[in-house]
């Protein structure tokens, strides 16, 4: 069973606390952190995917600290999705980026089709190119090669885009028959039984 264990994590920016000595141990598939805009959501899971380092604390994935593995390793452990995800893309086509992401990736296929994802048929286009709701959903789509035992996604860009909720569902659904950890960031709740949902306020993390 996958844990994140998390120990006396706190976080401050230029002297002001973003995060205060949070502590949890998490084995539950789907969990939904809210909170305004500014809250400290981005910055939580960027600590937990080891993108930044914490203040003090530590934090484990399968008994694992990130800080201390290679990217390619902690890929594979943790993922993060950005709200601005034009800026993880690396390459000029889909099939680049596709064949990049493989590289990092233990498994040869994806879990899902690609079909699914509402994407251009074509994978010589341009990621730059696509749009808000479809970059979201090959990143996405992406993470389904990589797999990794836990995945933070940053924000939702549109809710109101039905293929956006229904692959949202999906891979939650998903990740949750593979006994993996997702983190769903929002501004506020979304309709879906989540196992656990968090509040950051204040530098506060609560589970409600």
């Amino acid at each position: 069973m996958i844990y994140l264990d998390v120990k006396d994590l706190s976080f401050s920016y230029n002297s002001i606390p973003i995060i205060d000595n949070f502590n949890c141990r998490i084995n539950a598939s789907s969990n939904l952190i809210i909170g305004d805009n500014g809250s400290g959501k981005s910055t939580f899971g960027k600590l937990i995917c080891g993108l930044i380092i914490p203040t003090m604390g530590s934090i484990k994935i399968d008994n694992q600290e990130l800080v201390n593995l290679k990217p390619s390793k902690k890929i594979q452990l943790a993922s993060y999705i950005s709200q601005i995800n034009t800026l993880q893309f690396l390459s000029s086509t889909l099939s680049d980026e596709i064949g990049l992401t493989k590289t990092l990736s233990k498994t040869s296929l994806e879990t899902i089709p690609y079909d699914f994802f509402r994407l251009p048929i074509s994978k010589e286009y341009n990621p730059f190119d696509l749009d808000v709701n479809e970059s979201w959903r090959f990143m996405i789509f992406l993470s389904t090669i990589i797999c990794p035992k836990l995945l933070y996604i940053d924000e939702i860009p549109s809710l109101s885009n039905k293929n956006n909720l229904e692959i949202l569902n999906k891979i939650l659904i998903d990740r949750k028959d593979r006994g993996l950890i997702t983190f769903i960031s929002y501004q506020r709740n979304i309709k879906y039984n989540f196992d656990n949902v968090y509040e950051i306020n204040n530098a506060k993390i609560i589970c409600s």
